[in-house]
Parts: structure tokens; sequence; C-alpha cells
């Protein structure tokens, strides 16, 4: 009977020991469902931040997953990406952000280089992190400029202090140093906005000094654009946009500007000149004129057009839309310019622009400027003379659109090395103004200007 008992309470032993292994493991397998219910949960919730490159998803799925919470563009540009991915080569340059980004022609401007474009419109920081490793990590880049929070600020979380809109960028700046390897990392600066939104910059400055810090603390370069694209206000300059937020060519050049060295940035700005001749030439097609005003648009302006409206019009303003931009010409002078419905006056009429016409509108038209009207295009006079009342800054406005038309005429012409060699140092004479106001006179404009007219003499 004592063998038994000993035996007995051996095998209970046993017994009480192999319980408490099952129970363990029973208790870690249920943590480890709970959690990846909870992960499963974290997947699907809008707004949140995926982590790592979520190997449970398909490419398919995550696709899928991203239109959900992320919406239709969002979704087609990564699956673009992920497509893309395997045939890229690595020591790239890559820029990467949201529409401003995306509708940089990095093709054009730098046709030599292998350059890719990460940009996805209407993003945000979290949606960034998101993507990092189809954008960034699997690239392998040389080198990656960043630019990423005006939707942040202007609608996907506009109620956020600087702080916290930092702490965000300061984490997606921390993935991106432990994923990237060798890959160098340039913060820019925000771009000021414009027109209406203009009392945004103060949050968009804000932001900026926050991200500058990052850079400082992390031992990165930081370029702050913003000398070369704000205003006398500090607002987004108005020839650079159509709307306040987006750029036109002219913006991306003083972009370009600021970033590239000098000899760099003249050679981007004449791949470009072919681009110039296309959106910031002196005339542009006349689309239609006094349209009927019952069409599928407003005032009958659809996509991408420009509309001329008369007294003849059936009504006594265009009917327009807040998507475009317009402007009034009396005695072949233009009076002001709109940003929808304008009043079309008994002895003139209105330019309307949509999309690329009023990209046009907005990059050339300026009060006071002469237009002539075809019967197929809307031609701009010469920029008024420097014994207007224009102030310098303004003055510096027409100087560069001069600039600009001679570098396009002399890519036409294929010009001599040294004709190029002048318009490259003329070039950086007017840099200079552009970021030193002690320089900005009129005395030294018109010296400029002198010199651009006497190259294609």
């Amino acid at each position: 009977m004592k063998d038994f008992h000993i035996h007995f309470r051996s095998r209970f032993s046993h017994f009480r020991r192999q319980s408490r292994i099952v129970c363990v493991i029973a208790l870690c397998w249920f943590i480890l469902f709970i959690r990846l219910l909870e992960g499963e949960t974290v997947v699907i919730k809008p707004n949140m931040e995926r982590k790592g490159e979520k190997p449970n998803m398909t490419q398919e799925e995550r696709i899928a997953d991203a239109r959900k919470r992320r919406g239709d563009h969002y979704a087609n540009r990564l699956k673009i990406f992920l497509e893309e991915a395997p045939s890229i080569k690595s020591g790239g340059i890559v820029f990467l952000g949201d529409s401003i980004t995306e509708g940089f022609p990095t093709k054009e401007a730098f046709p030599d280089a292998y350059v890719i474009n990460r940009g996805i419109g209407g993003d945000v920081i979290e949606g960034v992190i998101e993507r990092l490793d189809v954008c960034v990590f699997n690239l392998k880049p040389k080198r990656v400029y960043l630019m990423i929070g005006i939707n942040n600020i202007w609608w996907f979380s506009p109620d956020a202090p600087p702080e916290e809109l930092g702490k965000q960028y300061e984490n997606l700046v921390l993935k991106m140093k432990q994923g990237a390897g060798e890959t160098q990392i340039v913060l820019l600066s925000i771009l000021p906005v414009g027109g209406g939104e203009s009392a945004k910059n103060i949050k968009v400055n804000a932001v900026n000094s926050v991200i500058r810090s990052i850079a400082e603390k992390e031992s990165l370069a930081y370029i702050d654009l913003h000398p070369l694209m704000r205003d006398e206000k500090g607002n987004l300059r108005e020839e650079f946009t159509a709307d306040g937020v987006h750029l036109n060519l002219k913006g991306y050049l003083a972009w370009l500007e600021m970033m590239l060295p000098q000899e760099e940035f003249f050679g981007a700005a004449l791949h470009l000149m072919p681009l110039w001749k296309k959106k910031c030439g002196r005339s542009f097609l006349i689309t239609k004129t006094d349209p009927a005003p019952d069409g599928p648009y407003p005032g009958n302006r659809g996509p991408n057009e420009l509309v001329i409206y008369t007294p003849a019009y059936a009504r006594k303003s265009t009917g327009t839309n807040e998507w475009g931009v317009e402007a009034v010409v009396r005695n072949g002078l233009v009076e002001k310019k709109e940003k929808t419905d304008a009043l079309i006056p008994m002895d003139g009429y209105v330019i309307s622009g949509h999309g690329d016409a009023a990209n046009w509108i907005s990059s050339n038209i300026r009060e006071n400027m002469s237009v002539t009207r075809t019967k197929d295009e809307i031609v701009l006079g010469d920029p008024p003379a420097s014994n207007t009342t224009l102030t310098a800054f303004q003055r510096l406005f027409h100087l560069h659109d001069l600039y600009y038309d001679t570098l396009a005429k002399m890519a036409d012409k294929q010009e001599s090395s040294e004709s190029l060699k002048e318009a490259r140092e003329i070039l950086f004479d007017i840099r200079r103004i552009d970021l030193d106001h002690k320089e900005r006179n009129l005395q030294k404009i018109e010296e400029i200007e002198q010199r651009i007219r006497n190259i294609l003499k």
C-alpha cells in the first residue's frame, strides 16, 4: 500500500506538471490569437498606421485595403508602384510626397538621370509611412527628396498642433532611416500656400521649424524652398500656382533652382524649355467663344479649356465655378483677375480657363498687361515698361518670363556655346537678385533685361 501511495503521488505530481505546461501553452496560443485578431482589426481600421511590409497580405489584398481606407487614387498609384518595383534599378533618385510631387515633371527635367517619382495626390504623412517599402526600401535609391505635410495641415488633421504633426513627421523620418540603409534622405520644407488659404501659412511655418529641427537632430539635409517660392507677404507666389496650392511649371522651376547647384539647374531648365513653350508661351489656343450657357459644366467651360465670354454671351457673368481662373480685359489691357463667375464688361471680354488653361492664365497674365484676341488664340503683349508703377518684385516676375522665353528660343535654334554661356551667367545673376533683396532694384533688372535681349541679336 505504501508503494502504491508513493507511485500515485509520483504520477499525480507528473500529471500536475504536465497540466501546468498545457495551460501555459494554451494561454500563449490564446494571447497570440487575440493579438493576431487585434492586428487584423488594425489593418482594416481607417486612418491607422500599418507597420512593416505586411507579409500576410497579397498584393491584391493590399491594393484593395488601400482603396478602402485611402481612396481610389492612392490605390491606383500604389498598384503602379508595386508593379514597377521589380524592374527598378537601385541607385536612383526618388521624389516622395503628395500631389505637388506627383505633378513634378521629373522625367523632362532629368532625362539623363534615373529619377523615380513617388508622389500620390492627397497623400499624408501616415500614407507615406504605409508605402515606404515599395517607394524607398525595395528600390535602394541613392537619394530621397521628401516633401509631405500640407494635406495634414489642410484637411486630414487641421486641428493638430504643429508639435503633434512634427511627431508624426519624425516617426516617418526614423522609419526611413531605419530601413533605407545608405540612402541619403533630404527633407524639403512644406511650401507656402496662397489665395484664400494664406492664413494656413502660420502653421506651415511652424511645422517647417519642427522639420528643420528634426533634420538637425538626425543629421539630415534640409532645403528651405520658401526664399524663392513666397511673395512679399509670405504667401505662395501668384505666378507659381492656379489654385494657391499646386505648382505650375514656373513653380517647379523655382523649386529646382532652390534644390540644385547652379550648373545642374541650368541644365534642368534647358531640358524643360519644350514644356515651357507648351505651358508658358505668350499665346494660348481658344477652345470656344460665347458657348451655350447650359452645358455639362458651369459656364460650359470644360476640362483644360480656354473660353472667351463677350457681351454677346447669354448671361451677364460667366457662370463658371471655382475650379479655374479668369481675367477681365478692357481696351486691350487686363483690368483684373477673378477666381470665378466674373462679370463681363460691355466694352471688353473675359478670358476663362480650367486646368492647363487656368495654369497658363495664372502663370502669364497680370494686371495692365496688353492682350490681343484673334479668332483662334489669345496673344500676350510684352511686359509693361520699367517706368510703370510696378514694384521691383513685380518686375522680377516679368524678367523671369523674358529669360525663359529667350532660353526656349535658344533651345530651338541650338545656339552657340558662347550664347549658352552668356545665358547661364544671366541666370546666375537673376538668382542673386531673387535671393538678395538688397540687389532687387529696377536698375539692375533693366540691365539684365537688356542683356537677355542682346543674346538673340
